[in-house]
């Protein structure tokens, strides 16, 4: 009986003691609460009225324009210039003759030239009607068609050579540059073509 008392008195204190310690951490949480609640009543909050505003879309930077396309236009063969048919600032087109070189050696080669193929067209022609009759052997007549052969090449190619003699711009652009008169032998850099249609800013940038 007396063992079952004191059971019951341990029970009743720690019961007590469990009831005083949850009451003491509520008093505390409470008084957190109040602490916290005291330093957000202290934060200063702005108000801004919303209003319509234009957004500056303006941008500054150091840099150089670069152009679209750029060209130095050279001749393809050297010679004397005698003409030159633009100046600088002057817009040009892909193609377009800017200047023309002395031809007249090559008007010579390329008439001697053609009176080579006419001469070889000839001789073909009566190698062909004399192989038909048993009068040339089969390698009179290729010997024949392949000088005809020939004779045909070197015409192109004087051709080629008279087209040469005409600079043409390689693009659409603008002359910035012209390096040659008439009088000058033209040959590697003669004009300093640029598209500036569409240029493109490169910016510098600066180290510490």
């Amino acid at each position: 009986m007396k063992k079952t008392l004191i059971y019951i008195i341990v029970a009743a204190v720690l019961i007590g003691l469990g009831a005083y310690k949850i009451s003491d951490n509520k008093k505390k949480q409470e008084k957190e609460v109040k602490e916290v609640a005291k330093q957000v009543d202290k934060i200063n909050v702005n108000i801004v009225t919303v209003a319509r505003e234009n957004i500056d879309t303006d941008y500054s930077a150091n840099g150089t324009f670069l152009p679209k396309q750029e060209m130095n236009q050279a001749s393809e063969i050297a010679g004397r210039i005698v003409n030159v048919l633009v100046k600088e600032g002057s817009k040009v087109g892909a193609g377009q003759v800017l200047a023309t070189i002395k031809r007249d050696a090559i008007e010579v080669d390329i008439s001697q030239a053609q009176n080579n193929l006419q001469n070889a067209i000839m001789d073909n022609q009566r190698y062909e009607n004399a192989f038909k009759t048993g009068g040339v052997t089969k390698q009179q007549l290729d010997n024949s068609r392949l000088q005809l052969k020939n004779a045909q090449v070197a015409v192109r190619a004087q051709g080629v050579k008279v087209n040469d003699t005409s600079i043409r711009a390689g693009i659409s652009g603008t002359i910035n540059k012209k390096m040659v008169e008439p009088g000058n032998c033209g040959f590697y850099r003669n004009f300093d073509v640029r598209n500036c249609k569409h240029q493109q800013l490169k910016t510098f940038s600066f180290s510490g």
